[in-house]
Formats: C-alpha cells, structure tokens, sequence
C-alpha cells in the first residue's frame, strides 16, 4: 500500500531555539480556543452508533471487532484533532476501519498490527485533508506539522492534546513506550513545543482520556 506522502520542512528541524520559541508563541493564544473548539464539536454531536465496517462478508472476525471497540474513540478524537470537523473526522475513521477489515487477515501476519492499523489512519486523514471542502485545521495543528515530522507531530497531539501517556500511545500507535518517550522528548528540545502546550492546560483538562 502506498502511503499519501505531506509535506515536509526538514530545513525548519535546525531552527534555533529562539526561532521556534518565537513560532510557538505566535500560536499560543489560539491553542485553547482550537483544543476547545474541536472537542466541543465531538461533545455536541453526542455519542453516535460507532457502526462497524462492512467488508463484504456476513460476520466480521471477533478479533478485528475487539480492535475496533479498543480503538474508535482515540481515533475519533485524535481524527478531529487533525480535520477540525467532527462529521469529516467521524467519515474518515469509517473509511479507515472499513479499509483495515478488508486487509485484516494481512494485518495480522504483521509484527505489529496496530502500527498497520495506524499507518491506514494517517493515511485516510491525509486524504481528508487535501479534499475539496475540507476545513482548514487548527493553527496549533498546522504549525507541529510543519515543523517537525508526521510521527514525531501525532505523538505530540496524542500526548498533550488528548492527554495519553506514553504507553497508552505505545499500544495506539504500535510502538515501544520508550521510543515513544524519546520521540516526546525530542520534539520538546529542538522545536521548544512545551511552553505553549502547558499553557493550554486548562483546555488539555477537558479533553476526553486526559490525565494528569
């Protein structure tokens, strides 16, 4: 499977510190209102029938029902995160877990199945992203994608965003906690994202799955 590539400024990575500070900073007063603004939109639209995939076949396996039911919300949250549209993160997760089920006696012979099921995640969100008529996503959003790496950006907001802590992103991503924790760390250092990720605290707060 060919993964939709974005774009990418690995030019910004050897910005100093001051530099990215001063991005950051510019960001900081709309980190609340986006954080807010996005999960409110989820909370309004109250809990809808998370409806399983239809491949094709009469009965989906038990194990692939079970990852679905482990994974939807955290992938709807993290969905609207990205798209800042909680009917357009809600399609996408479908077209994702519709798109796992058809490959998922494939996905299983992987050595992690939750990264493959990741990678087809990112994948359908970066089509959402490049449709017409998507909605321009947060500022907040738009700026750790720009500066730093698509895996290093989606462990930031899963970490401060959605308030996951490490392993819980570990087992979301199919990755090892440790190199999740490194990959944390290493966005905090060279890209100088935490003054403005910790003064949205309040906002991180009212995040489903947040935790202190």
């Amino acid at each position: 499977m060919t993964r939709p590539t974005t774009s990418r400024h690995p030019h910004l990575l050897a910005t100093n510190t001051s530099v990215a500070t001063n991005v950051t900073a510019s960001v900081a007063t709309n980190v609340t209102a986006n954080a807010s603004t996005g999960m409110s939109a989820i909370a309004s639209t109250g809990a809808r029938p998370n409806a399983l995939p239809s491949p094709g076949g009469p009965r989906l396996p038990l194990d692939f029902t079970a990852f679905h039911e482990l994974r939807y919300v955290s992938y709807r949250h993290f969905t609207c995160l990205r798209l800042a549209d909680p009917d357009a993160a809600e399609a996408t997760v479908c077209h994702a877990f519709a798109d796992l089920a058809h490959q998922w006696s494939r996905v299983l012979r992987c050595p992690r199945p939750a990264a493959v099921a990741w990678q087809l995640l990112s994948a359908h969100i970066a089509e959402a992203l490049v449709r017409p008529g998507a909605v321009l996503p947060p500022t907040v959003a738009r700026t750790l994608y720009a500066l730093m790496p698509e895996h290093q950006a989606d462990l930031v907001l899963l970490r401060h965003l959605q308030g996951l802590s490490c392993e819980a992103i570990a087992e979301l991503v199919g990755r090892e906690p440790a190199g999740v924790a490194y990959q944390l760390k290493a966005a905090h250092r060279c890209l100088a994202v935490r003054p403005f990720l910790i003064d949205s605290r309040s906002a991180q707060r009212d995040l489903p799955g947040h935790c202190e």
